[in-house]
């Protein structure tokens, strides 16, 4: 009889082995698909930006519309801090990484025609505060764009504080990358605008839209009524 009971007991193992055996290859192949699916996405990357700050992201494929909607949000952000601290003065001058990112000859020409303080004066501080940046030249795979830029100079020192409306056309180029400036995007020119100019483009649209011609709609004939008596 021992002999029958020891063939029941190794029967009984013998299947909780199985059982146990199946159980880790589910386990296992549910562990693969998991770290299958973990390996083909993109791991997150880790950055710091210009004042040491980190940052964090995931890269994507520059081929989908997302990611083209992104590089143009950045570009058009950088280019509105570029072209705003051009006009940035202090009694100590412009920024110096200014001339990594616009010709020394077009930074001297703003310097010149902007700068509210021809010397030095202490407490002196000049601000551009960019209201409309409207790119109305140049596309993605462009060299070149025309940027339509109003804003406000704020001007202050010992004497006051002034506000002066600036109505501005800026061209930026591509050029080759620097290590200073990784995109290449150069400030080439800057062109001051008279109001009337720069609102030309909504003006006739307004004169188009009131100009017109209507639609009208024939009047439909009333029916005379009778009387009844």
């Amino acid at each position: 009889m021992d002999e029958w009971f020891h063939s029941d007991k190794v029967k009984r193992n013998f299947i909780l082995l199985v059982v146990g055996h199946i159980v880790i290859w589910i386990l296992t192949l549910v562990g693969i698909v998991c770290l299958y699916g973990k390996a083909q996405q993109t791991a997150r990357v880790e950055a710091y930006t210009a004042t040491g700050e980190p940052a964090f992201g995931t890269p994507v494929n520059d081929d989908t519309p997302q990611a083209a909607q992104k590089k143009e949000e950045f570009l058009t952000q950088h280019l509105r801090h570029v072209i705003s601290y051009l006009f940035t003065r202090t009694e100590k001058g412009v920024i110096p990484e200014l001339r990594s990112y616009t010709d020394d000859y077009c930074l001297a020409r703003i310097d010149y025609d902007f700068a509210r303080a021809r010397k030095s004066k202490k407490g002196y501080s000049q601000t551009f505060y960019i209201q409309d940046f409207e790119n109305i030249m140049g596309g993605a795979n462009s060299s070149r764009r025309v940027y339509r830029v109003h804003g406000l100079l704020n001007v202050n020192d010992m004497n006051g504080v002034s506000n002066t409306p600036v109505y501005l056309l800026v061209a930026v180029d591509k050029r080759e990358p620097t290590n200073e400036n990784a995109m290449g995007w150069f400030v080439t020119t800057v062109i001051t605008l008279d109001p009337k100019d720069y609102y030309n483009k909504e003006r006739q649209a307004l004169i188009e839209e009131a100009t017109k011609p209507q639609e009208t709609t024939p009047a439909t004939p009333k029916t005379p009524q009778t009387s009844k008596k």
